[in-house]
């Protein structure tokens, strides 16, 4: 997941300054709108929704990991700007929703004397992922700009569909 994360998070603005052939400037304005969309929807979900409604991570970690995947192949089909800004709000939705819940999952997958060793792991995820992935993201955007984004969205869908044929499946302790 945290690989995935990175190749975008290494290559949008690239992707951005190519497709929309902006300056530096714009480049940084367009990137860090995207982003903030991002950021703005996982905020909206997690306090309009995960918090309130304290829903299955079982049901919620499929359903966050499509729904990124679904967000980055928008993000490389639509064109107009506003609408790469709705794919990123649909990213942030999902990933507001997969985070949380493979965190919870994790965390309730093992016994209690287990628990730190659970935390440090999934704490140990994210930058384990910002290391390769980048590195891995500018490889393929060197290739085809839009390689990175549908690449990612494929990580996450194959994620998802282990997601519902397993993790959906086992019970959570």
């Amino acid at each position: 997941y945290f690989v995935a994360v990175g190749m975008i998070q290494q290559t949008l603005g690239w992707f951005l300054e190519d497709r929309y052939a902006l300056g530096e400037e714009q480049t940084i304005l367009f990137t860090g709108i995207a982003f903030a969309c991002l950021a703005v929807m996982m905020v909206v979900v997690q306090f309009g929704y995960v918090q309130p409604r304290k829903p299955d991570p079982r049901g919620m970690l499929p359903t966050g990991l499509f729904l990124i995947a679904i967000g980055y192949v928008l993000a490389n089909v639509l064109m107009p700007f506003w609408a790469v800004c709705i794919a990123f709000l649909i990213v942030g939705s999902g990933a507001a929703l997969a985070v949380p819940a493979a965190n919870a999952l994790g965390s309730l997958s093992v016994e209690r004397h287990e628990q730190a060793s659970a935390a440090a792991l999934l704490a140990a995820a994210p930058p384990a992922g910002f290391i390769f992935g980048p590195l891995i993201g500018a490889t393929m955007y060197q290739f085809a700009a839009p390689l990175p984004l549908y690449s990612s969205a494929f990580v996450m869908a194959i994620l998802g569909v282990y997601a519902v044929m397993v993790v959906a499946r086992r019970p959570v302790s």
